[in-house]
């Protein structure tokens, strides 16, 4: 798997809507409103793509009903947070279990085992 790090508004997206342009691969991305956002900017490209799946849709249905066996990942950064935060710290701050909390800069690459390519 490779990681595409570049700053905000710099391709990211686009390079993935290329990829999946007329081939089986769904775009999974943090939610719904994405997944509008980015089916919208594929059909300004002129680029055929399967509509995007929302992470919550990936979670709730996985590949069910369908013969997709490849994924592009949109924003993995909010979709890691966004599982970090649902299945481990609203549980346990819920029940009034989290003291206190640290965080150092983490690179999500060494976190995943994934290489960049920029």
């Amino acid at each position: 798997m490779k990681l595409i790090k570049l700053a905000k508004r710099k391709g990211k997206t686009t390079r993935l809507i290329n990829r999946a342009h007329n081939r089986s691969i769904y775009i999974v991305c943090p939610n719904v409103q994405r997944a509008y956002d980015i089916f919208e900017m594929s059909q300004k490209m002129n680029k055929n793509i399967l509509f995007p799946i929302a992470l919550d849709e990936l979670i709730n249905y996985g590949n069910k009903g369908n013969n997709v066996k490849e994924y592009l990942i949109d924003d993995i950064d909010d979709i890691a947070t966004t599982l970090i935060y649902r299945y481990l710290l609203a549980p346990l701050y819920e029940r009034g279990e989290v003291l206190e909390a640290t965080a150092t800069k983490t690179d999500l690459a060494d976190l995943i085992g994934a290489t960049y390519e920029e």
